[in-house]
């Protein structure tokens, strides 16, 4: 921006500020400010009324509350959340410690968990209405954008969906800290200093996006401060050991959480989530070009989604669009706040994009669109500033209703398991994860058949899959086709990238069943290296040993089946039996004796034990065991 056009855009500010004081003072009191916040809380939880009585969706939010209970019963993990990261990759300290807080009231019912995701979604709408009222625009301007932002079918990932929450909580920590800056910038008054760098703090938290807020701060510090050149950089080194003394203490708590060790956190830090391939940025670039056809264009929506070529076009589209009205607006008018609205967009869109996610190309989910979003809707009321009222508002009231009845539509597809992944297949048939999920559950519902047309879908889209192999070798080994089990299996130990334990004992399994059974006992051993409290595996060693008559062998290897599982009782009897076989009939008696104390009703043992009292003509014996067995069912 050119000198002479921003000192006379902050003249012209400083005087539109006089004016809107007065007119607020005179012709909009307080309580016409309140009812418009009243109408935007009424309008978010009456739309996404509907998520509190939804189910879980099985992405994350299923197997983080429900499998990990003893972690979310403990009210102390709040705290401990900062200095204990939940997981190996990510440190969202406010993001755990908000679900351990929720679970103190809801345990593992979903209710409180969605009342608190749509008050998260609430708070950000007022937030995004405070700002606009601090960037002065017209006051039902600012209110029908910030209703139009709290039912956008694009968010509804953001509030249907659990984990959504940890986009809604960075929105409303980086916008209060957005808003206290600049009220110190217009002030100078550092108790809105101090609170810009609590909620940058909080935000950090967070998210580490939020590092993009410093930094957003510092482009509007320059872009619309009013101080001379020489009290620049005073307040500019102030935000700067502000900001340091914040980052360095986070980067330190942060890399103590991740992995204990402040240089491999550091280490960590820029290897795994600040540089990344560029092939993988390559893969990724269409999700910048998505995400804006999504905020214009909300169709199509999933709660998976995969890029398609229409959203790739018409995103492509209106980035020469915006381009053109920037250097319309150029010629005609000061550039400045449609300037800071293209930064907020791209400062916190671009990160997801540096980061690869999993094993598929680019694993991209809407409720990352959150928060850039409220920088591009600055830009579409510094572009609507410019028309009568009257005309934006039919606008925004028709846009407004289309996008009500497409979220509430969209928001059903998080209404349970069943519902998201149906969508996700739906709408991203051509990726891995809605597969991997549909053949699970048809799986543990005994449809092998439905199961099996999902693994070799996987399989198609990625021949090298370790789940579609895993279970192609399982299946076939179940319906005997031992040939076909052990390829996929022989492929699954080629492509693992380091040696895992139930690979060998399956594989051990197959040359058991072609009845190879040396080769099958060191594929065995090979497992139980590498996990020796297989008590299975090695139960079927000791059964291996006891069929080839290497009875000490077997009784070593029951021996330690029971050790590691005390109601293993089939290995009380092949002790019993083994005893026997060598004479030992006291120890024969005592692992019998053991078995029919812990199951009453095992026939099989009574008439072992009658044979072997009636052999050492055990009368009293025998007549107990005879009474005892009169009461078996």
């Amino acid at each position: 921006m050119k000198t002479k056009n921003k000192s006379h855009y902050l003249k012209q500010q400083k005087q539109e500020i006089q004016t809107q004081t007065q007119s607020i003072s005179k012709t909009y009191p307080l309580k016409i400010l309140s009812h418009h916040y009243t109408i935007i809380i009424g309008v978010g939880f009456l739309l996404y009324m509907q998520t509190l009585w939804f189910d879980f969706t099985g992405l994350d939010d299923r197997g983080t509350l429900v499998d990990n209970q003893k972690y979310f019963q403990d009210v102390w993990n709040i705290f401990r959340a900062f200095i204990e990261s939940y997981g190996d990759s990510f440190y969202r300290p406010l993001l755990f410690g908000s679900l351990v807080f929720d679970f103190q009231f809801s345990g593992t019912s979903p209710f409180f968990y969605h009342f608190t995701n749509i008050i998260h979604h609430i708070i950000v709408c007022c937030l995004v209405y405070t700002l606009f009222l601090l960037f002065r625009y017209e006051k039902k301007l600012c209110f029908l954008l910030s209703l139009v932002f709290a039912v956008h079918p694009l968010f509804s990932s953001a509030v249907g969906w659990i984990y959504g929450r940890n986009d809604t909580l960075l929105a409303i920590h980086g916008l209060l800290s957005i808003i206290f800056f600049i009220k110190y910038n217009e002030t100078r008054r550092y108790v809105f200093l101090v609170l810009h760098f609590v909620f940058w703090c909080v935000a950090l938290y967070t998210k580490e996006t939020a590092v993009c807020v410093s930094v957003l701060c510092l482009v509007y510090f320059f872009m619309f401060t009013s101080d001379e050149k020489t009290k620049l950089f005073p307040n500019v080194l102030v935000l700067f050991v502000g900001w340091v003394i914040i980052g360095v203490f986070w980067v330190y708590i942060r890399s103590v959480a991740l992995e204990n060790n402040v240089l491999q956190g550091l280490g960590k830090f820029t290897k795994l989530e600040m540089v990344t391939k560029i092939e993988s940025v390559k893969s990724s670039f269409p999700f910048i070009l998505e995400s804006f056809s999504k905020l214009f264009l909300p169709i199509r929506l999933s709660v998976y989604p995969s890029f398609s070529k229409l959203h790739t076009l018409f995103g492509s589209f209106l980035y020469i669009l915006i381009g053109y009205i920037f250097f319309f607006y150029n010629n005609k008018k000061n550039t400045a706040m449609l300037s800071f609205g293209i930064v907020w967009w791209f400062l916190f869109l671009i990160p997801p994009v540096l980061i690869s996610f999993g094993n598929e190309k680019y694993d991209y989910l809407e409720h990352r669109i959150y928060f850039p979003a409220v920088g591009m809707f600055i830009c579409i009321a510094e572009v609507l500033k410019s028309y009568s009222l009257l005309r934006i508002q039919i606008f925004i009231f028709v846009i407004g209703g289309i996008f009500v009845v497409q979220n509430f539509q969209h928001t059903k597809n998080f209404k349970n398991s069943i519902n998201f992944w149906e969508n996700a297949l739906s709408s991203s048939p051509q990726k891995i994860e809605p597969h991997r999920i549909w053949a699970e559950y048809y799986r543990d519902n005994k449809k092998y058949g439905k199961a099996l047309e999902h693994v070799n879908t996987i399989i198609k889209i990625d021949p090298i899959n370790l789940f579609a192999m895993d279970y192609l070798s399982l299946y076939y080994f179940k319906t005997k086709q031992y040939e076909r089990s052990k390829y996929y299996i022989v492929q699954l130990m080629k492509y693992q990238t380091q040696e895992d334990a139930n690979t060998y004992s399956n594989y051990a399994y197959i040359m058991e069943a072609e009845n190879k059974i040396d080769s099958a006992q060191i594929y065995f051993q090979k497992s139980l290296a590498l996990n020796p409290k297989q008590w299975k595996v090695i139960r079927k060693m000791a059964y291996n040993f006891f069929q080839r008559q290497a009875y000490d062998s077997a009784e070593m290897y029951y021996q330690k089946v029971i050790l590691l599982e005390p109601n293993a009782l089939e290995s009380f009897a092949k002790l019993g039996d083994i005893a026997l076989l060598k004479k030992d009939l006291v120890a024969a008696e005592r692992y019998w004796t053991h078995i029919i104390e812990q199951a009453p009703n095992t026939s099989e043992i009574y008439k072992k034990l009658l044979l072997l009292y009636t052999s050492q003509n055990k009368t009293n014996e025998i007549k107990n065991l005879i009474e005892r067995a009169k009461n078996i069912k």
